[in-house]
């Protein structure tokens, strides 16, 4: 009796921790409504086969950290890799199906839970399940009566490859064609729903902290990956399970190389940083850039790109509403960037002839901004019907102007090595726009006076 208890304990206590993980969304509901919504629009006489991400190897037998195709994520909740989602509009039952891994009491040993047939119909709600080793023999009869396949090209090549051969073998018939699901996935996800706008707020607001970290620890003498380190651990007091990409910590002259991931370099007195980072929550990201003095205090001249950046941010913000075109947003950006430039003596000219000539190129080297959302440059086409894109309710992005002088013999050498990106994540609401990244300070004063703090390099 008090074996049975011990053993009944242990099987309590692994069960409990097994749900007490990392769960952001333990209402698998959720993205019920996302299938329901992507299958009205490709219609009854379609069938969509939705791959997950395969796991690749790092070096010798370590993989690298596993996360899942993000359509097939939007589409399922489902995070195990060699797992396929069949959605068939058409069909009068039978319309999710999820292929899974077997359950295996000996791999879950070694490399933890899987949720098998069962699970896959239980907690993320498939009308019907198989193990993946069934897929193959069971694909005619998931394209019959279909006259159009959509597929996650790009998820998995290999297996990409496979189904095309075997649709173009088990069709038999010529008006079977296939579509990428990425275009019809992409519009959906420009729109977020309330819970992925709950996510985004989440990893924006973690994001913001480690910003406010950051700043509050950077010294001369640190190097750029003792930023870095405090940043990651902030995410990890949070339980985040990954950045949403590598962390840009950027000091003195890498300032001015936008995708900068070395994070190596010491930082020196009179050097900016810039630090351009994004926690993961729940599949979703945040990108947030900052840009402040090492030694906490801005030069003049940093301080006057730094504000000609600001401006542009708070021209763009001004127009943020329901209506405004993405147009309208790049040129406002663009053109306030200009007007700095020319006023500081970087550019010399009027504005129509700057634009005209596309000087401006020299410092402002990228657009004002992206979608943010399961990829931390979000999909979604940035034109409609010819048009450029309207801002809608329920859209999220960034705004991230951003100028970079390098060392060049045509520019005086005061500028030399500023690069300036300052990134803000923006929702359209009903009557206009929410700031989600203004946690963190962006105004001169405000980022000097944080500065003046101990940050977490500098406690005991």
């Amino acid at each position: 009796m008090k074996r049975f208890g011990i053993i009944t304990f242990l099987a309590l206590l692994e069960f409990s921790a097994l749900f007490a993980q990392y769960n952001p969304y333990p209402d698998k509901s959720i993205f019920a409504e996302k299938r329901k919504q992507f299958m009205e629009i490709i219609g009854d006489d379609a069938v969509a086969i939705i791959v997950a991400n395969p796991e690749y190897k790092r070096n010798n037998d370590v993989d690298h950290d596993y996360r899942q195709d993000s359509d097939m994520f939007y589409l399922t909740g489902f995070e195990e890799p060699e797992s396929i989602a069949v959605l068939r509009p058409g069909a009068e039952k039978l319309r999710y199906t999820l292929f899974v891994r077997k359950r295996d009491k000996l791999r879950e040993t070694w490399d933890g839970h899987r949720f098998g047939v069962k699970g896959a119909m239980e907690t993320f709600g498939a009308d019907s399940a198989y193990t993946i080793d069934e897929f193959d023999k069971m694909l005619g009869g998931i394209l019959r009566g279909a006259k159009t396949v959509y597929h996650n090209f790009g998820a998995d090549e290999e297996l990409s490859e496979s189904i095309l051969e075997r649709v173009s073998v088990n069709a038999g018939r010529s008006d079977l064609s296939m579509k990428n699901a990425r275009y019809e996935l992409g519009e959906m996800r420009k729109i977020k729903s309330d819970w992925e706008v709950k996510s985004l707020r989440k990893a924006i607001d973690i994001t913001s902290e480690a910003h406010n970290e950051a700043m509050k620890s950077a010294r001369p003498g640190m190097g750029e990956y003792e930023i870095e380190a405090v940043i990651e651990y902030i995410y990890r007091k949070h339980g985040v399970q990954r950045p949403g990409f590598p962390s840009i910590v950027a000091a003195g002259s890498n300032t001015t190389t936008l995708h900068y991931q070395t994070n190596e370099m010491k930082m020196k007195k009179g050097d900016l940083l810039l630090v351009d980072i994004g926690a993961e929550w729940g599949y979703y990201s945040a990108d947030v850039s900052r840009t402040y003095p090492v030694n906490g205090k801005f030069s003049k001249e940093q301080a006057a790109i730094y504000q000609i950046v600001y401006d542009a941010q708070e021209a763009a913000f001004k127009i943020s509403r329901p209506g405004t075109s993405r147009k309208e947003l790049s040129d406002i950006v663009r053109n306030s960037v200009i007007d700095g430039l020319i006023k500081v003596g970087l550019l010399s000219g009027t504005l129509e002839e700057i634009i005209k000539d596309r000087s401006y190129k020299k410092f402002y080297l990228h657009g004002f901004g992206h979608w943010i959302g399961l990829d931390v440059h979000d999909p979604g086409s940035y034109t409609e019907d010819g048009e450029s894109v309207i801002m809608r309710p329920g859209m999220v992005y960034t705004v991230e102007p951003g100028i970079y002088i390098t060392e060049d013999d045509s520019v005086d050498t005061k500028w030399w090595n500023i690069g300036v990106r300052i990134e803000d994540c923006v929702l359209i609401t009903e009557k206009g726009y929410e700031l989600l990244s203004d946690k963190s300070p962006r105004k001169i004063k405000k980022i000097e006076k944080l500065m003046r703090k101990k940050g977490l390099a500098q406690k005991d």
